[in-house]
């Protein structure tokens, strides 16, 4: 059986207050890109990973492994399950590459298994592995994400936008990241304003121009200072087009375009300046 895992981006990521848990509250505006990783699953005695970038764990430790210890434990299967996942979206780059695998190792493991679940409680297995997974589970391009990014309220939107990602030749964990940002700032526990005033259930992003100008991200502002590469990466996007912006904790960018032919047109710009032969990605994909 073969799954799809998408990528997603930010397009807006605010932090509202460092939760007694340790992890932080946010309020973000999920979507769905159509850059993925490919998930091949098959029955088996145990449980056995490849994946084609040896970056990537595939022990017990993995996420990977424990997405799908988690399944077997909770549900008493005793059958066992062979994965093989090939790489596309880059490794800790802010594109949400492993909660996305994670996800569609849910999906493929209750496949295999026969196990009648419902979405809600998929997103529910999600929750306990990873912040984002649960999006990647909801039946959505869009979607605002509260609590940890784990509390998934669907958005209802047909609009298709197109991105050019640009993927810098460094990695960027999320715990490291958060951690700058807390240090920079006193973070308290009450979580004032809410969600809801952030980011309304309502919200329209049907027009490109209204969702150009909610793209935020309150990372940004310590990850651009960490990285030189990424600041100068940023200013060089920004010299041919607007609406530039750090998805997630980075290091990847993405700028948003009406059409293909206008974010193909950038990329042909971007290729002298950020060269695939130095290690930078660059992709045009669209909403997924």
């Amino acid at each position: 059986m073969l799954e799809l895992a998408p990528a997603k981006v930010n397009l807006f990521l605010k932090v509202i207050a460092k939760r007694q848990d340790g992890y932080h509250e946010i309020a973000t505006l999920f979507e769905k890109i159509a850059l993925f990783d490919e998930i091949k699953a098959f029955p088996s005695n145990s449980i056995d990973i490849e994946c084609t970038n040896p970056d990537i764990p595939t022990d017990k430790k993995s996420l990977s492994y424990r997405t799908i210890k988690s399944i077997k434990d909770k549900y008493g299967v005793k059958k066992g399950i062979k994965v093989c996942i090939k790489k596309n979206i880059p490794v800790a780059s802010g594109l949400g590459g492993g909660s996305s695998d994670a996800a569609a190792i849910i999906s493929l493991a209750c496949k295999i298994w026969k196990l009648r679940l419902s979405i809600q409680e998929k997103i529910n297995i999600g929750k306990e592995l990873g912040s984002d997974i649960p999006f990647f589970l909801a039946n959505t391009s869009y979607a605002i994400g509260s609590g940890k990014g784990d509390i998934i309220n669907p958005i209802k939107s047909k609009k298709k936008i197109w991105h050019l990602i640009v993927n810098p030749p460094i990695k960027l964990l999320s715990k490291d990241i958060y951690e700058l940002y807390s240090a920079d700032r006193s973070l308290g526990l009450t979580i004032k304003p809410t969600v809801d005033t952030i980011l309304p259930p309502n919200l329209n992003i049907d027009r490109l121009k209204v969702l150009t100008t909610l793209l935020h991200n309150d990372l940004e502002k310590v990850i651009l200072a960490k990285e030189p590469i990424i600041r100068n990466a940023k200013e060089g996007l920004s010299s041919f087009t607007r609406g530039v912006l750090v998805s997630g904790s980075g290091p990847s960018l993405f700028a948003v375009f009406e059409t293909r032919k206008e974010a193909s047109t950038v990329k042909k710009q971007c290729l002298q300046r950020f060269q695939e032969a130095q290690g930078w990605r660059i992709f045009v994909v669209r909403t997924c």
